[in-house]
Parts: structure tokens; sequence; C-alpha cells
């Protein structure tokens, strides 16, 4: 291929006579021959696809093992800023194009020869357009099957060192108060104790350092009046609690023909957005990259003038503070241009907004709709119970299956691992995007994290559809 891209710089160079007749003449001759000795679209096409009368592809493959490793690692697709389908498709494209070269290169050296007078390349030309066309069927056939059933969905793995504030963030204040010894934490923390000590040495949290000293709650008894200290689930209001998530409709620039790419959470002025994205539709689903920018926030504070809970923010409270988990896509032909949190039965519940297009001229319609994914169904708890803070472990994350079924609830932390001081799972505000940039057939909120530990609520993408979409190659 290298060969094949470095060879076709030349092309245009040739085409406006710029070197001596000599020089063309060795070009189409060292083309004709590279690909009449040694074959190497043949060679190119069995490495990535087996030999064509090897129908079944049992013998080793790039299509092959690509395949293999997509069906035996799902959950390490997150180190690649592509969805499986993506990829494949990429691929398709890269072959279809290195094709292409070849073809223009070997039919320029035959225009070439037949300018100084060499004849003879009838039969020859004939050959290697029949077999272009006979790789390229093959190709579509084969890269269109695997697309058909490969995952769409792009979203990041766990960085190597999580960081608060760059990394993930977190909904604060909901946590425990006690009795015995405690470590009261810094006056700005978003934690209350560091840890709690029990007279019999039992240990609440990491024991550590305590730069304030420690403090001792006593129960007593007098007379007859008894007072036990015992542990409670405080959900405190105040200035030092970020629990709110944004309402408002968040879309693309329609009229500038934008549409979401990206995602990724993001807090500010204590409101938790989830931001998009976006960048101009151009033909057969691509983006112009130099159009991609993050949509600015609509910036509020939940103490405006005419800002309202539950219209414009959902507050989290003991009662209500579920996510649910959900993927929201499309199956015909249209692309997300917005998104929003609507709350359904106190639960907060992803939607979005898909608008259609033309495939060629990639051009948005008029048609568009919001939708939600099964805002009427019963739906099951994801358990955290007795969590670890997953942003201090060296455990690697993973996203939980989910079928559109289930919910997650912010409760706090262990109370042995982390004295209940953190609220949990952690929101992964990692940006979520693929490269290249592709329009999205869905988006969709899910869990990541592993037994034991609180783990993260993250955005992900679900990338367009392009199965459908593969043509051959106009010669």
């Amino acid at each position: 291929m290298e060969w094949i891209y470095y060879r076709y710089k030349y092309i245009g160079q040739y085409e406006k006579g710029k070197f001596e007749n000599q020089t063309l003449i060795a070009f189409a001759e060292g083309t004709i021959s590279f690909e009449r000795d040694d074959n190497k679209m043949e060679e190119l096409h069995a490495l990535f696809f087996g030999r064509s009368d090897d129908l079944s592809l049992g013998k080793r493959n790039l299509l092959k093992s690509v395949a293999e490793g997509y069906q035996k690692y799902p959950n390490r697709t997150c180190r690649t800023p592509q969805s499986p389908q993506q990829h494949l498709y990429l691929v398709y494209v890269d072959i279809a194009f290195t094709e292409l070269k070849s073809l223009a290169m070997l039919e320029l050296s035959w225009l070439l020869l037949r300018q100084f007078g060499r004849t003879g390349f009838t039969v020859g030309q004939k050959i290697v357009r029949e077999g272009f066309e006979r790789r390229m069927n093959r190709t579509r056939k084969l890269i269109k099957d695997q697309m058909s059933g490969a995952d769409q969905t792009v979203w990041r793995c766990d960085p190597q060192r999580p960081k608060a504030g760059v990394t993930y963030d977190e909904v604060t204040r909901r946590f425990v108060e006690s009795d015995l010894k405690v470590c009261l934490s810094a006056e700005n923390s978003h934690r209350r104790y560091e840890f709690i000590q029990g007279e019999g040495g039992r240990h609440l949290g990491r024991a550590k350092g305590c730069s304030r000293g420690m403090d001792t709650a006593k129960s007593w008894v007098s007379w007859f009046v008894k007072c036990d200290y015992c542990f409670c689930l405080c959900d405190e209001e105040g200035l030092q609690s970020d629990r709110y998530f944004n309402l408002r409709p968040v879309t693309a620039d329609m009229g500038r023909n934008r549409v979401v790419t990206g995602l990724r959470f993001i807090k500010h002025n204590r409101i938790f957005h989830l931001q998009i994205q976006e960048g101009e539709l151009l033909t057969h689903g691509v983006i112009n990259g130099t159009t991609l920018q993050w949509k600015p926030l609509d910036s509020y504070s939940i103490s405006d003038e005419d800002v309202r809970q539950d219209v414009d923010y959902h507050a989290l409270s003991y009662q209500n503070r579920s996510i649910n988990l959900v993927e929201v896509r499309d199956h015909s032909d249209f692309l997300v241009t917005g998104l929003r949190f609507q709350v359904v039965g106190g639960h907060l519940n992803l939607e979005a907004q898909f608008r259609g297009f033309d495939f060629k001229s990639g051009q948005l319609t008029e048609q568009s709709y919001w939708s939600s994914a099964g805002t009427n169904k019963a739906r099951r708890k994801l358990a955290l119970e007795n969590s670890k803070v997953f942003s201090e472990t060296s455990t690697s994350s993973e996203p939980y299956p989910s079928d559109n079924d289930q919910y997650v609830e912010f409760t706090n932390s262990g109370l042995e691992e982390d004295a209940a001081q953190t609220t949990v799972p952690l929101i992964d505000i990692q940006e979520v995007v693929s490269d290249p940039p592709v329009p999205l057939s869905g988006v969709g909120v899910y869990y990541k994290g592993s037994k034991g530990h609180g783990g993260y609520v993250a955005p992900k993408l679900i990338t367009y559809d392009f199965s459908q979409k593969i043509e051959l190659p106009i010669i």
C-alpha cells in the first residue's frame, strides 16, 4: 500500500508533462511490471480476506483476526476512538482507495506507453479490470457481512491516573455521621470525615494522619436519660452540594447543517451538563473536521431569576437520586442532532433528537423527532453496596450489560472502606469522540465498574450505520 500511495503522488505531475520521456516510460513500465510480475493487488486482497477459493475464511487473514478480536475482547474497544463497525468501514475505504489508485496508475501507464508507440496491452487491461471488479465485489460482500453485526458504540477506558475535575467529577454532600473518635476533613473538602476510629480499634475509612486532630463523640446516660450516637445518611443541601443536572435541551446548529459528533459530562456552576460536540455534515456521511467544536454551555445558576427546579434543572434528593442506563438510537436513516434529560418517575432519563438527511448530498431534511428508551417499562436497580471509591483503585472498570431496563442510584460509598464519605458512582467527564469524526445513530448513558467498587456513570456514542451504504467504486 505504501508503494502504491508513494508512486500515486506523482500522477498529477506526470500528466502535466513536466518530466523527460525516458522518466515517463520508466514509470509506466515499472508500474505495469510491478502488478504483472508480483500480482500485488491479489496478494493484498488475500492478506485482508483470504483466497477467494477459501469460502469459509478458515485460513488466517486480517478480517478474520479483527472479527475474532472484537468477539474475544469486547471491553477493550475503548482503546481506539472508533466503533468496531466504523473501523471496518474505514478498512473498506482504505482498500477501495488503494485499488482505485493502483488501477489509475496502470491506466495512466498504458496511456503513456501508447503515446510513445507501445501497443499490445488490450488483453492485460481486460485482465486487470476484471480482477479489480472481482476483488471489489468480494471485498464489499465480506466487509458488509461483518459490519452488519458489528458493535457501533464508542466509549472511554479508565485513564491510568484518575484525577478529580479532569477525568471524573462527583455529586457531593450525601454522607454519614457517627459517634466515637472522628478525624474531621478540611473545611473546603467534599468529605465530612477522613476516617472514624472505634473504641476497640476498628477503623472506618483509611486511617492516616489527622491534620485537624481527633474529635470525640461519646454516648452517655444521666439518670433515666440515655443518648446513643448512631450512623445516619445525611442528605445535606447547601453551597457545597453539587447535585444538579441540566434539563434544558441541547441541539446542534442545524441551520448550518451541523450534527452531534461527541459527548462529555461537565460540571458548571455546580450543575452537571451533558455537552455536545458538533460538526458540519458533508456528502456520504463525512464530517468537516475543521468545523468541530464543543457547543458552549447554557450558562446559568440555580439561584438565577426565572430558573426553576424540575424545569431548568433536576436536584437529586434522598427520594429521587437515580439515573436510567439507556441507549437511544434510530434504526432508519436519521442522525442525532440534540439531547436532553427528562425526569421520569423520579429518574433522570436521556432523550435524543433525530433528524433526517440525504446521504449523497449530506443535507439535513426538515423531518425530526425526539425519542427516549422505554419510559414506561419497569426497571431493575443496579446494586452498589459497600463500594470502594473507584478512582482510588488500580482495577480497570468495564461496562455493565444493560438492555435499557436498568438504573443506578447515587448513594454512599462503603462504610468500612471509605467511612461512607463519597457519593458513588462518580461521573466520568472524559471526552467521548470518534476519530475521524462521524455522524451518530444514537447516544447512551451507561455504568462501568467492577465488583465491590463504586464505578462511573458515563456517556457513549452509537456511530452511524454505514453497512447499508457501502457502494462499489465507479471506474
